[in-house]
C-alpha cells in the first residue's frame, strides 16, 4: 500500500485527519483504483484506532471514491466515465458564469496572484517538474478565480462533484499530455478577465474542460485497470 502519511493539522482531530489524508492519497493516484484497504493496515500507517478509519471509508463510499462490500472487503473506486463526464457538466456551467462575473469586477491583487500561478506553472513546465505540482497549481489557479468573485463555497461544491473527473486530470498531468493545452488555455483565461471579454468565455471554458476527453482511449489503454 502505497499510502503516504501527511502532517495532522492543528485543531484537526483523528476522523478529520484520517478522512483528509485517505481522500488525498485517493485523488492523487497514491491509493490506485481498484486497490483493497485494510482498516488495521491503515491505522497502523497512520497511528490511529480503527474508529476513524471505519469512519473515514464509510463517508468517501458515500462520496463515491470507495466501494465497501461485507465479507470482501473494503476498496478505491474505479474512474467512472458517466461520473466523469457528470463532474464536466456541472463545472462547465458554474465555471462559465464565474469566469462572466470575473469579467465585470475582478480584483486587482488577485489577478496578479492568478498571474503567478500561471508563471510557476510555466516553470515546472519548462523544468519538467513534478506533474502532482502542476495539477495541484491548476486547482488553485482556478480555486482563486471563484474566491475572487466571492464564490467560494461554489468552488467545494465542484470538488466535491469532480472526484472522478479530478483523478483523470491527475492521470493526464502524470502523462503530461495536456500540459502545453492547459498553458495556453489559462494565458487565454487571463487575457479575457484583464480585457473583460466576456464574449470569449464560452469557448474557453468549453474547450478547457473538456480538454482531457479526446484522449480517454490513450489513458484507458495505458491504465486500463483504473476504469470501470
Amino acid at each position: 500500500m502505497d499510502l503516504i502519511r501527511k502532517e495532522k493539522k492543528k485543531n484537526e482531530n483523528n476522523r478529520e485527519f484520517v478522512y483528509r489524508v485517505l481522500k488525498e492519497n485517493i485523488l492523487e493516484l497514491r491509493l490506485k483504483p481498484g486497490e483493497g484497504l485494510s482498516e488495521t493496515e491503515v491505522a497502523g500507517i497512520l497511528s490511529v484506532s480503527r474508529t476513524p478509519i471505519r469512519e473515514a471509508f464509510i463517508k468517501l463510499s458515500q462520496e463515491g471514491l470507495m466501494n465497501i462490500y461485507p465479507q470482501r472487503g473494503s476498496f478505491v473506486s474505479h474512474i467512472e466515465l458517466d461520473l466523469v463526464q457528470e463532474g464536466i457538466f456541472a463545472r462547465e456551467i458554474m465555471e462559465r458564469e464565474v469566469l462572466k462575473l470575473a469579467c465585470k469586477d475582478f480584483p486587482v491583487d488577485t489577478l496578479e496572484e492568478v498571474k503567478k500561478l500561471y508563471e510557476f506553472q510555466k516553470i515546472i513546465v519548462e523544468l519538467s517538474s513534478d506533474p502532482m505540482e502542476f495539477y495541484k497549481l491548476d486547482n488553485s489557479f482556478h480555486k482563486l478565480i471563484f474566491e475572487g468573485c466571492k464564490k467560494n463555497r461554489i468552488w467545494t461544491l465542484i470538488e466535491q462533484l469532480n472526484t472522478h473527473y479530478n483523478r483523470l486530470r491527475v492521470i493526464d498531468a502524470i502523462e503530461k499530455i495536456s500540459t502545453e493545452t492547459i498553458l495556453e488555455h489559462h494565458k487565454t483565461i487571463i487575457e479575457i478577465i484583464e480585457n473583460r471579454s466576456v464574449e470569449k468565455v464560452d469557448k474557453i471554458i468549453n474547450e478547457h474542460l473538456k480538454n482531457v476527453l479526446p484522449k480517454l482511449e490513450i489513458l484507458h489503454k495505458k491504465y486500463p485497470g483504473y476504469f470501470q
